[in-house]
């Protein structure tokens, strides 16, 4: 999942990786650069499995609640379809316009909770990100890496600068 946020952070830090790379090249020891795959680290710590449990059986129990006003909606707009030559004009008006009100606030629920499934998500995954990020520092010290770049905003690595495992294995150390 890669927000507008992330997307520009990412942008900015390859931008800044690629304006060291003239000063590194002058300086006596090599530049060393390093990848990691954020989104896999973050579903491979303890911590991020958690976080992404508990969002999808939130996610799930909404889909099961919105099911259930469709459902009663359809219903509503069988029986309407089955009624309808019987009814009186004044009458379909007012069922026509129950439906599209039921209609409309279904896709309203459907957003609001789709609005809230986002909040939760950035909330329970903020504390896990920025811990990453640290055991991300950590790990780029102690293979004295100079940059380490989100994978999903590089074309190509070599999988030996990836230190996505590194950070997985010191995560919560």
């Amino acid at each position: 999942m890669i927000t507008p946020a992330k997307a520009l952070t990412v942008s900015l830090s390859i931008a800044i990786a690629l304006s060291l790379l003239p000063m590194a090249a002058s300086a006596q020891a090599p530049l060393k650069i390093g990848v990691v795959d954020l989104q896999r680290a973050l579903l491979a710590v303890p911590d991020g499995r958690q976080a992404k449990g508990r969002l999808e059986k939130l996610a799930a129990r909404k889909q099961k609640e919105l099911e259930g006003k469709k459902a009663t909606l359809e219903k509503k707009h069988e029986e309407f379809k089955r009624q309808g030559a019987l009814l009186t004009e004044a009458v379909r008006r007012e069922r026509l316009e129950e439906l599209q009100r039921l209609k409309f606030e279904l896709q309203k629920l459907a957003f609001e909770y789709e609005r809230e499934l986002k909040e939760k998500e950035v909330k329970m995954l903020r504390p896990i990100s920025e811990k990453l990020e640290k055991t991300i520092g950590k790990v780029a010290k102690s293979k004295g890496l100079a940059v380490v770049l989100h994978a999903a905003g590089v074309a190509y690595h070599l999988p030996a600068i990836d230190i996505t495992d590194d950070v997985i294995k010191q995560y919560g150390k």
